[in-house]
């Protein structure tokens, strides 16, 4: 029992009935076994849905460890939203004003 799905089928069902350290041990299993460059994301995604707090920290640490290097098109995707011209549908005062929101900045005058 140590395929990917399985692992993952153990965390939601020890999710559900509250046993945490099983949880975190099975967490840690599938940090151990499975989780290189091509897992990443969906354990991330799994992580993030289940709340897997140290799988997600195991994802996000190597995601962060390879860069621009996993994430090649949001890498381009980013760039190509801040440089868009002034009439565009996302502009640099709207991404600005996302992130002061987020932030709980001012926000006066955004939109």
């Amino acid at each position: 029992m140590t395929t990917q799905d399985d692992l993952q089928q153990v965390i939601l069902v020890a999710d559900k009935f509250g046993f945490w350290r099983l949880k975190l041990v099975v967490e840690a299993e599938l940090i151990r076994r499975h989780l290189v460059e091509d897992t990443m994301v969906d354990l991330l995604l799994f992580a993030d849905q289940s709340n897997c707090m140290m799988l997600r920290d195991a994802a996000m640490n190597m995601a962060s460890a390879n860069g621009n290097a996993s994430f090649p098109l949001l890498a381009m995707s980013t760039k190509t939203a801040l440089h868009q011209p002034r009439g565009s549908r996302i502009n640099r005062r709207t991404m600005d004003c996302c992130s002061s929101t987020i932030m709980n900045r001012n926000t006066e005058g955004c939109f």
